[in-house]
């Protein structure tokens, strides 16, 4: 158990807050170890009091003894609560309000914090009855002595009115003021309590207590003043004060309390600092001196006092300038403080450091605490000029800070020359909590009350004067491994060791009398250290026997205590908080004789009666009741054993009584013995493993032959371009066709249009059915089984070594013809066009020389001089013919420059002599063989591309025409582009046929995605297609992750474990899992994973491979390797498609079909119309609440006891209702109860609402995001919805709208730790909630894209998880109090993420990270974490080569990277 205390909550405030609740009360802890949470807590508790309208309701005081900790406590309570907090000081005239001024003021807050003086003026004059406040709070409280403004308060209190009297709490460090010895503490403590009619109480638990409590380490530092030689310099300044001394005998002046004010500062100066920097203030005093004399009469008493004055500081300096020839004369009391500073310096690194990295941790945090206010001046600023000389005290960055009131003592001018107004004094403080300065020199303003950082170093320059100022400096250094240092002089260190020692002595007496105050006998013995021996407990109380006597099996007395500590750990938890039960002992005595069940028990004797409390996680609620026993010790052991027997039944420990694990828990994995078997298989549904799948083509295609002399369907391929001029009526147009003796399914003549790709030409191909059937006879037949070879062998070298031409054997059994297309007429005329498969058949030439030099256009040749084979391919080379030049012949000059002719070159190149001198020059560019045209080729064209772009010079004489019109060869290019698309398309369509058949007879209402959409669904990024499923990918994702929690969180009862329910998700939508779904479904199978190479992995129809070719060789025609997770992602982004195009209704019904739910959903029906938006339609339909109403089970809600319980429960919930009107208000509450919140037993905590909302709000920003914006890849989405639900986001997004004023929590660490995260983030939520008062034009800095460098800054901050947490539970509850409705949640939530939603869509946040690793330098950058004391985490970023070493600190890893990583990119710019 020892390491978890410190982010457990503590339980001894949770034992003071219910003392404070049942009774007045003053507590008593010392500094760190959290008064202000467990006053925080007591008004949350009662706020139900005070929230309402002041004639019904009440109100809170909350009393402070200076003006500065009104704003401080205010914010405390402002930054907590969801209360209106009111602060009031001395200014304003306020003093001067009558009582209509008053009860505004009272109407308008719901706390009121002020000063003691300002409350005491509204009860004499009677403005305010006290019936009408329901709890006052005493801050340090111990001032409440004598006619202090608190203890004047308290006079109003009339004991005999107690039940018309506000509650009364107390908070101190130390419950006595002033100089107390040991025999008095126990008088002053009484005293106290009379006056505030409390009783003081600290925790039983002390050892607990002092975890939390500050104890630095002590030191006591010896200097000796008698080494000062200072005499001389100290006999000019006592003479005239001695003087004055005498003086003072007579009657005195205004101007002799000025002088000799001034004459005594200057003297403790000189006594404390030394004589150099009080040379540095005498030219202020001579001027003050001179100023004052001129109003005075000459010759008067006044007058000669001030030339007594100025007399002995003029000779003061005159003997300095005459003795101190150069440097400073400092004292040794100040040699002693500056050798604490710079030994401190050494030790942490600081001390003469020139660059390297000082762990924030280690870096200076001091204060030096002195007596006087000229003093604290006088010293930080010989501290200033010393940092700027001395090489060791560099590191030091120092001011002061002192009272803004009047001086009690003298009233100096160097004394009034420090003297700070509040807005000084907060300057100074917030710059001292930013770090700006690391060394504040102060009075004792700031030994209690102020809020200032936990201090590593304290010094008392001037030593404490009473027990109360050396606990509470003490307590400032409250830093791990943080020193308090006393400086004392050699010749009073003997004395001052007895004096601390009777402070210390008064501490442990305070600790001793304070502690079970109010049960004084109880908790005598309560430390486990104090037990007794283990086996007398055991034999006191008989332990558990879960089966019964002769079994080893039980669970002891001396045991039950750790076993419940055991099973605590297993609850869930987080940062601030680890769950453990608590104990409350209560004492009664016996008035009669019983027998108890450990004997009987005798008139009068006490018994002691322990009461368990079990975390909110846990299922036992209700308190746990343990048996009256002798001691305190054995009541506690007796209600543990109980408690284990409840969990026992409770099947919260199994038959061993051991906690049950997540694995052993009913229900956490799926009953699919398959999948048990996988998951025990080395990289199982992972990217690493690799499985090859038989690829499966279309079943319509290898049952589609045409019939000779039968009846066949003729398709005609229809093929658009942007630049295409509509044909003129009756004008032929050529295509090509194919003909199959099955009917195409509709959908692909109207809703599957192909994209190809010419060059960097978009095209659109059409599908459309010919009127005519076609009947083939055998000479038509036999025409067309030799054309289509003749064209995939011949023309388009489709041709491998591994299958051949037979259609009756193909899966691919459709034939490709020529078509003639004759425009102009609707529905579409065409006709198979027999004579150009004639021509190309048998190889007739159309064109032959001579003939019309016009005719060659659009032809398509070869050469035949010269040796014209494709090296690489292996075949002939065609051009295409694009102008004939009837004016140019082989007599024309040749375009080289030199004169010569076309016969000429070609005789001299080639060895060919033209016949025919007349014929013209054929203008002509290089025919692309490439047949891969699914994507556009723009980044960069291939050679033969670039080849095609060039115009080459030919004769007709020496050109072969080819029988294929050119306009048709580069139609016939573009055939296995599509019809490998057509091949996708149609077993894109089986599969949406699979899914709607498979609820035939039911309801087929659904609307299915597109064939394209699931072709791209299909379609792997390796495939290097023009699209890929990484977007629907996404959404399916999203999707799953959403229907998954949905429908566990209906199944599985409100008590099941959270642990239990994140297993059983994770399992549900797994990738081994999604892999095993699609395997069964043969998904694999359709899936495209590969590049299209038409000549290396693809089969022409009416072509098979060969027999006995399925080596390796033919891998790459019929297989594929597929990873597992690619499958799983193959899955994702099907879902993804069935949503786009269905909406949720479709998407459930999609993995139905997949098995995917263990138990059918229940009925609905999906809707019959669907939205226009379509971000409208995936949220769409009342599909989630009709499949999942029949098991719904949210809350495990529970009766509160009583109506003033409900009232405290609720209270402050009802500003919700702007967010949503709640039907449900105990989903609300439970949306809002943070696992340390021990007081709401009803409900249980947010964590399985925070999972539900989480996958809520992850599905709707991705479904906005892929419908806002449809351009963005999967990268840019992913990056987008990161930023959008980051932690810090949702964080800040609670704090604009007040949600962690509402949490319900018990955390200490959690409270400072929102403190921390409101107080950083102060100036983005102010513009925030400008934002959403509704001027857009105004939005913050870090929400500015003109802004460099500040996009990360809001991800910087280091926010609490939680209140990420209660966005998401919100989230969940509205959803479920919406009956499910996605479309009513996101109209909820959408205004609220808006201006985040906008912000990061226009500049998309990149991670200071990423920044880094993507510089010159990313590679050289280390990343090391170490884990701090105070549970920070430090990442030390170090670049290789640069001498770069940069730390930075933060909560959590993640973070601490993030600030290192934008420190070094800061260094680097």
């Amino acid at each position: 158990m020892s390491g978890n205390h410190k982010i457990a909550p503590r339980p001894y405030q949770l034992e003071l807050l219910d003392a404070a609740i049942e009774e007045n009360t003053i507590v008593v802890l010392g500094t760190g170890t959290g008064k202000t949470f467990v006053s925080v807590l007591l008004i949350r508790e009662l706020q139900h009091e005070i929230l309402g309208d002041f004639k019904t309701h009440k109100r809170t005081i909350f009393l402070v003894t200076t003006v500065p900790l009104v704003a401080q406590q205010a914010e405390v309570v402002r930054s907590n609560l969801g209360v209106i907090v009111g602060e009031f000081k001395g200014d304003h005239k306020i003093d001067s309000w009558s009582q209509s001024m008053w009860l505004s003021k009272f109407k308008e807050y719901h706390v009121l914090v002020m000063t003691a003086q300002i409350f005491v003026n509204i009860l004499l004059a009677g403005f305010i009855p006290l019936n009408k406040i329901n709890l006052v709070i005493f801050d340090e409280c111990h001032h409440a002595t004598k006619d202090h403004p608190y203890a004047q308060v308290m006079r109003f209190f009339d004991p005999s009115l107690s039940d018309q009297l506000p509650r009364v709490v107390g908070l101190t460090a130390a419950l006595v003021q002033g100089k107390c010895r040991a025999f008095e503490v126990e008088k002053r403590i009484t005293q106290l309590e009379k006056v505030l009619q409390c009783r003081a109480q600290t925790s039983r638990d002390l050892v607990t207590v002092h975890k939390y409590a500050t104890r630095p380490d002590e030191h006591l530092i010896k200097y000796d003043s008698s080494q000062d030689n200072q005499d001389e310099f100290i006999n000019v300044l006592t003479m005239p004060i001695q003087f004055l001394a005498e003086f003072s005998k007579g009657s005195k002046s205004t101007t002799y309390d000025y002088v000799k004010d001034m004459l005594v500062d200057c003297n403790h100066v000189l006594e404390e600092i030394g004589s150099s920097i009080l040379f540095d203030f005498l030219e202020k005093c001579l001027n003050d001196l001179e100023m004052n004399k001129r109003g005075v009469c000459k010759g008067s008493v006044d007058e000669a006092l001030i030339n007594l004055c100025c007399t002995h500081l003029l000779k003061f300096q005159k003997l300095y300038l005459k003795q101190i020839k150069s440097g400073m004369y400092v004292t040794s009391k100040l040699k002693g403080l500056l050798q604490i500073l710079e030994d401190f310096g050494i030790k942490n690194g600081e001390s003469g450091n020139t660059g390297g990295s000082v762990p924030a941790r280690d870096k200076l945090c001091g204060i030096i605490f002195v007596q006087q206010r000229s003093t604290a001046l006088a010293l930080a600023q010989v501290l200033r000029i010393l940092s700027n000389k001395k090489r060791e005290l560099q590191y030091i960055r120092c001011d002061y800070i002192v009272g803004h009131g009047p001086s009690q003592s003298h009233n100096g001018v160097i004394a009034k020359m420090a003297d700070m107004t509040t807005a000084k004094q907060q300057e100074v403080l917030s710059r001292f909590r930013s770090h700006k300065i690391n060394l504040l020199v102060s009075t004792s303003v700031v030994e209690e009350g102020l809020d200032v950082p936990q201090c590593n170093l304290v010094v008392r320059y001037s030593l404490p004067g009473d027990v109360c100022s050396y606990l509470q400096s003490r307590g400032r250094a409250r830093a791990t491994n943080s020193q308090y240092d006393m400086l004392v002089d050699d010749k009073d260190a003997h004395s001052f060791r007895g004096q601390l020692g009777d402070m210390q002595a008064v501490e442990r007496l305070l600790e001793r009398l304070c502690h079970g105050r109010h049960v004084p006998d109880v908790g005598d013995d309560e430390s486990e250290d104090s037990l007794d021996d283990v086996k007398s407990v055991d034999e006191i109380i008989p332990p558990f026997l879960p089966h019964g006597e002769g079994t080893q099996i039980r669970a002891t007395a001396a045991s039950s205590i750790q076993s419940l500590y055991m099973y605590c750990q297993r609850l869930p938890s987080d940062d601030f908080y680890h769950p453990v039960p608590i104990f409350r002992i209560s004492k009664q005595q016996t008035s009669f004789c019983q027998d108890s069940m450990y004997g009987e028990v005798m008139r009068g004797s006490i018994q002691y009666q322990c009461t368990i409390t079990m975390p909110i996680s846990c299922p036992l609620l209700d308190p746990i009741l343990g048996h009256p026993m002798d001691s305190a010790k054995l009541a506690k052991h007796d209600a543990a054993v109980e408690a284990i027997r409840l969990l026992y039944d409770a099947k919260e420990l199994n038959d061993s009584l051991l906690p049950i694990s997540v694995d052993n828990i009913e229900g956490t994995n799926i009953d699919d013995m398959e999948l048990q078997e996988e998951k025990k298989i080395v990289d199982a549904g992972t990217i690493r493993r690799k499985q090859r799948y038989q690829i499966q083509g279309a079943q319509l295609l290898s049952e589609c032959q045409p019939i000779e002399k039968g009846i066949n369907y003729l398709y005609m391929m229809k093929i658009h371009s942007d630049d295409d001029q509509s044909p003129h009526s009756g004008e032929e147009i050529r295509s090509y066709g194919i003909i199959t003796s099955k009917v195409l399914p509709p959908v692909m003549l109207n809703e599957n249009d192909v994209t190809l790709y010419s060059g960097n030409k978009k095209l659109k191909v059409t599908v459309h059915q010919l009127d005519e059937l076609v009947k083939l006879d055998s000479t038509e037949w036999n025409l067309i089984m030799r054309f289509q070879h003749v064209l995939f062998d011949e023309i388009l070298c489709v041709k491998g070594s591994h299958f051949e031409f037979k259609i009756e054997q193909s899966l691919k059994r459709y034939i490709v013809v020529p078509i003639t297309i004759i425009a102009g007429f609707d529905p579409v005329v065409g006709l198979i066009d027999y004579n150009l498969m004639q021509n190309v058949v048998h190889n007739c030439v159309p064109v032959k020389w001579p003939c019309s030099p016009s005719e060659y256009v659009n032809s398509l040749v070869m050469v035949n001089h010269r040796n014209d084979t494709d090296p690489d391919r292996g075949f002939r080379r065609l051009y295409y013919v694009t102008k004939a030049h009837a004016d140019k012949s082989p007599r024309s000059s040749f375009p080289d420059g030199q004169g010569i002719t076309f016969q000429e070159f070609y005789h001299s190149k080639y060895n060919y002599n033209f016949t025919d001198l007349n014929q013209p020059l054929l203008e002509v560019r290089y025919a692309s063989m490439r047949l891969e045209h699914l994507t556009p080729r723009y980044s960069q064209s291939s050679v033969e591309e670039d080849v095609a772009q060039k115009t080459q010079q030919l004769f007709p004489e020496i050109c072969e025409v080819h029988p294929l019109p050119g306009e048709m060869y580069n139609r016939a290019r573009l055939l296995p582009s599509y019809l490998y698309r057509l091949e996708s398309i149609l077993s894109a369509h089986e599969l949406i046929t699979g899914v709607k058949l498979s609820f035939y007879g039911s309801d087929t209402s659904f609307k299915s995605p597109s064939c394209s959409l699931v072709v791209q669904a299909l379609t792997l990024q390796g495939a290097q297609d023009s699209f890929n499923l990484e977007r629907l990918e996404i959404l399916g994702d999203a999707f799953l992750k959403m229907i998954t929690t949905v429908s566990l969180h209906a199944k599985l009862s409100a008590t099941t474990p959270v642990s239990v329910l994140t297993c059983r998700r994770s399992e549900m939508f797994s990738n081994i899992r999604l892999y095993l779904l699609a395997k069964r479904k043969q998904i694999p199978s359709k899936m495209r994973s590969t590049v299209f190479k038409a000549r290396n992995m693809w089969i022409p129809p009416g072509y098979k491979l060969k027999d006995g070719g399925v080596g390796t060789d033919n891998e790459q025609y019929n297989s594929q390797m597929l990873p597992d997770k690619r499958v799983a992602d193959c899955v994702e982004a099907l879902i993804g498609a069935y949503i786009a195009a269905g909406g949720v209704a479709a998407g459930i019904k999609f993995l139905e079909w997949l098995e995917f739910f263990e138990v059918k959903p229940a009925g609905g029906k999906a809707n019959a119309s669907l939205p226009l938006d379509p971000h409208q339609i995936l949220l769409n339909g009342n599909a989630l609440e009709e499949c999942f109403r029949s098991s719904q089970s949210d809350s495990q809600s529970r009766q509160p006891e009583n109506a003033e319980a409900e009232k405290k429960l609720f209270a402050g919930l009802d500003r919700f209702n702007r967010l949503w009107r709640f039907h449900d208000q105990y989903i609300l509450l439970q949306a809002l109860t943070h696992v340390s919140y021990s007081y709401n037993r009803i409900t249980g905590s947010y964590q399985r609402l925070e999972l539900l909302g989480d996958a809520i709000l992850d599905y709707l920003i991705t479904t906005h995001i892929y419908c806002a914006y449809p351009n963005y890849d999967e990268g840019k989405v992913t990056l987008l919805r990161s930023a959008i639900v980051s932690n810090t986001t949702l964080a800040l997004l609670a704090l604009v709208h007040d949600f962690h004023k509402a949490v319900k929590h018990n955390s200490p660490k959690l409270f400072a730790k929102i403190g921390q995260f409101c107080s950083a983030s102060t100036e983005v939520v102010n513009q925030l909630k400008i934002w959403f008062g509704g001027n857009e034009d105004i939005v913050c800095y870090e929400l500015d894209d003109d802004q460099g460098g500040e996009d990360e800054d809001i991800d910087m901050l280091d926010a609490p998880k939680v209140l990420a947490d209660i966005v998401e539970s919100l989230v969940g509850a509205v959803f479920m109090d919406s009956n499910m409705n996605l479309a009513t949640v996101w109209s909820v939530f959408e205004p609220l993420f808006r201006p985040f939603i906008d912000k990061f869509s226009r500049k998309l946040p990149v991670s200071p990270v990423r920044r880094l690793l993507e510089t010159d330098i990313g590679s050289t950058a280390t990343f090391r974490k170490h884990k701090c004391a105070d549970q920070d985490v430090e990442c030390v970023v170090k670049i290789k080569g640069k001498g770069i070493v940069v730390s930075a600190m933060a909560s959590n890893y993640k973070a601490a990277k993030k600030a290192a990583a934008k420190k070094v990119l800061s260094q680097l710019m």
